[in-house]
């Protein structure tokens, strides 16, 4: 089973002091449609969305200031469209919309700093969960090969059969020492 949402990619250039990079947004209204497609095909997940989603920087509320708002990049349904439409981003010197605007208030341009800083910090979060969860089943993988590789040794005399009892009794003393 494919998804095969079509979702618009908006991105803004966050303060030099905040990141060098741009970030890319989906719409909450298409983020909340995707999850619900995902409900209907998959209902034994049963997952909800919750609600503190702003306070951890999932859903971002914009200044009204021009220049600070996203800007549209485009409508993408796969990884490889996304990964194409974000190489294409402008640079931020050749942004022409800040110019035609004027700049923003310091209030608005403090505002956008934390609401941007909120944001890269909830995508930290997630990619320091996710790296956890791969250390976690890479040790996982290490345990189950070293328990094959202990099975083989045992079927070919490389190493001796323990009764069942002596195993026990030699890991406690392993940590009474």
């Amino acid at each position: 089973m494919f998804l095969t949402a079509l979702l618009q990619r908006f991105y803004v250039w966050p303060p030099a002091s905040v990141a060098d990079k741009p970030i890319v947004f989906v719409p909450e209204s298409q983020f909340r449609r995707l999850h619900q497609e995902i409900q209907d095909k998959l209902p034994e997940c049963e997952h909800e969305i919750p609600e503190t989603l702003v306070e951890h920087g999932f859903v971002v509320q914009f200044p009204d200031h021009p220049a600070l708002r996203p800007r549209f990049l485009g409508r993408s349904s796969t990884r490889d469209e996304y990964n194409e439409m974000q190489n294409k981003i402008p640079h931020k010197s050749k942004d022409t919309l800040s110019v035609d605007v004027g700049p923003p208030d310091d209030r608005s341009l403090a505002a956008f700093k934390r609401t941007i800083e909120a944001a890269i910090e909830a995508t930290k979060a997630k990619s320091k969960h996710a790296k956890a969860k791969k250390k976690e089943d890479r040790v996982q993988r290490q345990q189950v090969m070293t328990r094959q590789l202990k099975r083989t040794e045992r079927y070919l005399g490389l190493r001796p059969r323990r009764e069942k009892g002596e195993w026990r009794h030699r890991r406690t003393q392993k940590y009474k020492s």
